[in-house]
């Protein structure tokens, strides 16, 4: 038998790529059944090609609307259509299916018109849909999550911008306070009683202007922008956020969602009452434990937007139906996935497969590295203060008698006096030609 007679034609390796790609196909489409269920499935179908307004723009295409500018309006859009996935329960799904796939099933239908979307096959159709919602509630909520820390970040700013012309006016006015003073202390013609009143009178706004520090002051304006940190609270609410217990963004986020459910009593009456107050460290304390109510809530919720942007930030915070701000564990492989491609991922890295073959060599250069810390140490060149730092001593300067100072000097003596023009037509000159 020969050689060729062993390798199958092109046309019976794509049979058998069909074949397997089907086979697939198939596979994912009984794991969607399975996790969702042929009701719901056919309820999504239905949902998707319903006419949502008198344009005739159907939910797909409507999912499929890019956000416009930033702008709060955007934020709420961008939150109406995650409401409208959640009541088809698409955050509740659990899809056994590689994320890369579902974006590779959901690109098609972004990149197609939903009328083609509704001619191809039912199998291959409904696979589709179920990706592309799937993948838009993640999409959507990362988005919503990117915008409320934008927005965030410019309530801040714009708190920090009217603190800062705030103190401007304050040092005009203090400015006009002292030379006020100044001027009432230094009129002979009154009794110098009546002027040092009246002076500590003009000079009572200034101590008043300048006590507490910048970040004080910005704190305390964030408070008083309660109407919009509210609502950029308000805009995450209908967020399954998630989070440790011991973070202090997650515990602030819980108190403020219960105080929301006491809003038929009134979240300013119930504050400190009916809901605890968690811990909101030094600097936020003063402002939240106000004696007043309605200024200890309104720095309460300043407090938290802050807390929850930090614990998103660091991933000490997170929401499930999200690709960006999930939980650490779901970036993660599971431990059936990593025990099948172990081999593989390790080989890609370029890792062993013994622990010790990989912390042998790195824990014999932490000793070598320890090794001449110590001698470093003992000769003086590193001391380790009293914090348990490493702290280098200042340099000191050579003495004259260095080589290099040696070598120039021998250099000018043997060449003389002379222009560098000079030398570089001399050195130019002597080069031999190649």
């Amino acid at each position: 038998m020969s050689a060729t007679s062993l390798i199958p034609g092109d046309r019976r390796l794509a049979d058998w790529a069909r074949a397997a790609f089907a086979a697939a196909e198939s596979k994912m489409l009984a794991a969607v059944r399975i996790a969702i269920g042929e009701s719901d499935i056919q309820l999504c179908r239905n949902w998707a090609y319903t006419i949502r307004d008198s344009e005739g723009m159907t939910n797909l295409e409507w999912l499929k609307t890019p956000p416009r500018r930033h702008a709060p309006s955007t934020l709420a859009e961008t939150l109406g259509k995650i409401r409208s996935l959640k009541d088809l329960r698409v955050h509740q799904w659990t899809l056994d299916i590689a994320l890369a796939k579902q974006q590779a099933y959901a690109a098609h239908v972004q990149l197609r018109r939903p009328s083609m979307t509704l001619r191809i096959e039912r199998v291959r159709q409904d696979l589709e849909i179920v990706c592309f919602l799937r993948v838009t509630l993640l999409e959507l909520t990362d988005a919503t999550l990117l915008q409320a820390n934008r927005r965030s970040q410019q309530l801040f700013r714009e708190a920090a911008q009217r603190v800062q012309a705030r103190r401007s006016g304050h040092n005009a006015s203090i400015l006009q306070s002292a030379v006020k003073a100044k001027a009432i202390l230094t009129d002979d013609t009154r009794d110098w009683r009546e002027r040092v009143i009246e002076a500590r009178a003009a000079l009572a706004d200034i101590e008043e202007a300048t006590t507490g520090s910048f970040a004080a002051q910005v704190r305390r304006a964030l408070a008083e922008d309660s109407r919009r940190v509210h609502a950029c609270l308000a805009g995450l609410s209908d967020l399954d956020l998630a989070g440790a217990p011991q973070d202090r963004g997650f515990a602030q986020w819980q108190a403020w969602s219960m105080l929301q459910e006491t809003l038929a009593i009134g979240a300013t009456e119930a504050f400190g009452s009916a809901v605890p107050i968690p811990p909101v460290g030094a600097a936020w304390s003063p402002l939240v434990h106000d004696l007043d109510p309605k200024s200890g809530y309104r720095a309460f919720e300043a407090c938290a937007l802050m807390s929850l942007r930090r614990g998103l930030r660091r991933g000490s915070v997170w929401i499930d139906h999200s690709i960006a701000f999930r939980g650490r564990r779901a970036m993660l492989l599971s431990g059936d996935e990593w025990a099948v491609n172990r081999d593989q991922h390790l080989q890609i890295l370029g890792l062993p497969s013994n622990p010790r073959e990989f912390l042998e060599p790195v824990l014999a250069a932490v000793s070598v590295g320890l090794c001449a810390l110590a001698e470093a140490v003992r000769r003086g060149r590193i001391e380790i203060g009293a914090d348990r730092l490493l702290h280098v001593p200042p340099l000191s300067a050579l003495s004259d008698e260095s080589e290099p100072r040696k070598t120039r000097e021998a250099v000018f003596q043997r060449i003389g006096d002379v222009q560098l023009p000079d030398i570089l037509l001399e050195v130019d000159a002597a080069t031999p030609l190649q």
